[in-house]
């Protein structure tokens, strides 16, 4: 567009979208300093707690009389089972994953991206899908598969139009 009065290019305006994002939340410094550092002390929070699980800790499905052993306590032993229950042995992955985005975001580095959060959950899933189906050692002491009640999930689910025309090799 040529403005008449200076006769120099004038680049026109991108429209403005009723369901755009509020422009804070993509360019503002202090909103992405305070979540990337929630993303990593999360990120901290589970990888501390996942390291340090024990099965026979007390948590919402573990009852005893034995004493807490997660180096975070109680609360601890409850994220821990809970990610472990969930995700399997891609729990502490994901949140070494989660504090590594979380950095990214509050040193600035590269541009805010929902995309690559979006790519990082899907290697997340396909990390907990290849725990699914590889075989369970002796050592696993969870009801689910090292891939955890997502993957096991993901895994039914694939599986499910295979054992649906009988195909052998996919019973669980």
């Amino acid at each position: 567009m040529v403005d008449i009065s200076t006769d120099r290019y004038r680049p026109p305006s991108p429209p403005v979208l009723a369901d755009d994002p509020p422009q804070f939340a993509r360019t503002d410094p202090g909103w992405r300093i305070v979540t990337g550092a929630l993303a990593v002390m999360a990120g901290f929070v589970v990888l501390a707690a996942c390291l340090g699980y024990t099965a026979n800790d007390p948590s919402w499905n573990v009852a005893g009389p034995h004493l807490v052993a997660n180096p975070l306590g109680t609360i601890g032993a409850i994220v821990a089972d809970l990610c472990m229950q969930m995700l399997g042995y891609a729990a502490p992955v994901t949140a070494g994953v989660l504090m590594i985005a979380g950095v990214r975001r509050t040193l600035f580095l590269g541009a805010p991206s929902v995309r690559l959060w979006w790519m990082g959950a899907g290697s997340m899933v396909c990390l907990m899908l290849a725990l699914a189906a590889a075989p369970r050692p002796e050592s696993w002491p969870l009801a689910s598969d090292m891939g955890g009640m997502i993957g096991d999930t993901v895994l039914w689910l694939l599986a499910w139009p295979f054992r649906a025309l009988g195909l052998p090799g996919v019973e669980f």
